[in-house]
């Protein structure tokens, strides 16, 4: 019920008793009246496996709804035993991104969270569509704290090799790169963006040479790709 009404962006067309303008208002409080129903009919919160935290939280997200305490716990609890896992290998790479997109979104920076997120995410990074990589890249520049930083120049690196310019690779990565659809122009805006603002956080601390020489790596590396996007 969350993601049907997540990914209802427009008034359902037999609803006449709510205006057009005021319809996000009106699905937000949909959402919030379904997550107070289901932590009140479930104890707490629901047995869910990690792809449908997933898609519940990118919802919540979506809809700028609140997520009660029972269930925000269960978010984190089922996060954190993904991650605890070897490598993660449970997270999809859609669902890794839904989770740190939704983090992101909701300035929410539960550490257990976003640990498990991030070994989740890490271990999906060669499977991740350019969508998202660049959403992982944003998130973790709008989130902020050294894991989640470091994180963000390894899904940067790989969204970078994959779809960007790369003359340090070798012949058959360079033939596989050559042979992939261009990404997304919002794709490759996220990413740059998300290595400026890494920067930009870290201006003027110990960190900000590293910071600032990753960043300047990247951004040659997608050069290529970002003036595609303008073509």
């Amino acid at each position: 019920a969350a993601l049907l009404i997540a990914r209802q962006e427009r008034l359902p067309d037999a609803t006449t008793a709510c205006d057009a303008t005021a319809w996000p208002e009106s699905r937000r409080q949909r959402l919030d009246a379904v997550l107070r129903q289901v932590s009140s009919s479930e104890g707490g919160a629901p047995d869910l496996a990690t792809r449908d935290w997933a898609s519940l939280l990118w919802s919540v997200a979506r809809c700028r709804a609140t997520l009660p305490d029972p269930i925000a716990q269960g978010v984190v609890a089922a996060v954190a035993a993904n991650g605890a896992l070897a490598s993660g290998a449970a997270l999809q790479p859609s669902d890794a991104a839904r989770l740190l997109w939704a983090a992101a979104t909701l300035r929410w920076r539960d550490q257990a969270f976003l640990h498990g997120a991030v070994i989740g995410a890490r271990a999906a990074l060669p499977e991740c569509s350019p969508q998202d990589l660049s959403n992982m890249v944003w998130a973790s520049a709008v989130l902020r704290g050294d894991n989640i930083e470091d994180f963000a120049f390894e899904a940067a690196e790989a969204f970078a090799r994959r779809y960007g310019g790369n003359a340090t690779s070798s012949s058959t990565s360079s033939s596989t790169s050559s042979q992939l659809p261009p990404p997304p122009p919002q794709a490759v805006a996220n990413v740059l963006w998300a290595l400026a603002k890494v920067k930009d956080a870290h201006e003027g601390s110990s960190a900000s040479q590293g910071a600032r020489a990753s960043g300047a790596r990247l951004a040659v590396l997608l050069a290529p790709a970002a003036v595609a996007s303008l073509q």
